[in-house]
Order: structure tokens, then C-alpha cells, then sequence
């Protein structure tokens, strides 16, 4: 994919009918494709959505986008967060019968 137009793109939000237009830069999505800078938790929300939409669209409708650690409760300083959050993790994809993709998410 090469974003060469400065313009920004449009998201269609079939879900919020309040919502008359959302724009992507395309500066964020050049970020986010090449990794020149980190992006804002929203932008990266919004793009699983997308990726999720586009997965129901091609009958793959077992996907997850991300994992948000925030969620998870992640405490560096407790002993047993790893096996609470492996715990976590492997319960919901069992139960829901999910595939997951991990991403990346820098803590300040």
C-alpha cells in the first residue's frame, strides 16, 4: 500500500449514525504503516476497527485486533501478573473461540 495523497482519508461509521464524518490523516497512517513515530491509542483503536470490519467482510470474523494491557490490570511489581494475565488471555480466546494478535503498547 503507498499513501503518495496528503489528503486526509475517510472512515465510514456505519455504527454511529451521529457521526456524520471521521478523517484519518494521512500522516497517521504513514506512521502507523511505516513506524516512524508511535501513535495515539485512539488512532490505533480506530484502525482495528477498520481491520475488524474488514475481516467480517471476508468471513473472518474470528480475529481480534488488540489487546489493550490497560484492561488487563498489568502490575510490573506483582509476582503473579504474568500468570493472571496469560490466565486472562487464554480463558477469553478459549471461551470465545478467538484468534488474537498482540500489539505493542509503550507504558509512561
Amino acid at each position: 500500500m503507498v499513501l503518495r495523497s496528503e489528503e486526509d482519508i475517510r472512515i465510514p461509521l456505519e455504527h454511529e449514525p451521529n457521526t456524520a464524518r471521521f478523517f484519518i490523516p494521512a500522516k497517521c497512517i504513514r506512521e502507523l504503516l511505516v513506524g516512524n513515530a508511535w501513535l495515539d491509542f485512539s488512532i490505533l483503536q480506530l484502525w482495528c476497527t477498520c481491520m475488524h470490519r474488514l475481516c467480517i467482510s471476508r468471513n473472518r470474523s474470528k480475529v481480534f485486533g488488540i489487546l489493550d494491557p490497560v484492561c488487563l490490570d498489568f502490575n510490573p511489581t506483582d509476582p503473579s501478573t504474568k500468570s493472571k494475565v496469560q490466565g486472562h488471555i487464554q480463558t477469553r480466546l478459549r471461551d470465545l473461540n478467538k484468534v488474537c494478535y498482540l500489539a505493542p503498547y509503550l507504558f509512561k
